[in-house]
């Protein structure tokens, strides 16, 4: 896949070289593609044997699988603690990043209960229980939305605020050395 620089401040080059010239607008395009992928997991829930379930689960578990790990850990060992550091009492964070903090953990623990129904979908097999990948999914999806919105609405606008060019650099660096082949300008 070749793509040339987006809004999200990041480009790939060839195969798997990924440039990221500001962190934090590459974390706005990473919740845009998990708000995607809420749009995809609801499709699923509502039609797991629509025409495009297949492709579209294939998706979902790739980017639950090998995206969102990495997305993660940019929140957790870049974002929060460098954000943590800067902030002042009066900005409340602490206790926001506490929940979303255990929101991700959450999260995790919800996706591996309906995992296996989308290995299923993704394998064109029937599902054991839909109602239960309904629900499941559903939930998942409005949980990642609300937590996008705490992200997008409080947390990086505060980032852009606190956050100091050394901050920043640092998560750059850091963000883009945590995808393999990956090159930092």
């Amino acid at each position: 896949m070749v793509r040339t620089t987006n809004d999200s401040g990041a480009s790939t080059e060839g195969l798997g070289v990924l440039r990221i010239s500001d962190p934090i607008e590459f974390l706005y395009g990473e919740h845009d593609r998990q708000l995607v992928i809420c749009a995809a997991l609801d499709h699923l829930a509502s039609s797991p044997e629509a025409p495009d379930a297949r492709e579209t689960a294939d998706l979902i578990l790739n980017y639950a699988d090998t995206d969102m790990p990495l997305h993660l850990r940019d929140e957790e060992e870049d974002l929060f603690p460098r954000l943590l550091e800067r902030c002042e009492p009066e900005d409340g964070l602490e206790n926001l990043v506490d929940q979303l903090e255990h929101e991700h953990e959450t999260d995790s623990v919800l996706y591996q209960r309906f995992k296996d129904a989308l290995h299923a979908i993704a394998h064109g097999r029937p599902l054991d229980h839909p109602d239960v990948f309904k629900s499941d999914a559903e939930a998942f999806a409005a949980l990642q939305r609300r937590h996008l919105n705490w992200e997008n609405g409080t947390v990086l606008p505060l980032a852009r605020q606190r956050l100091t060019p050394e901050d920043l650099e640092e998560m750059r660096v850091s963000m883009a050395a945590r995808r393999h082949g990956t090159t930092v300008d």
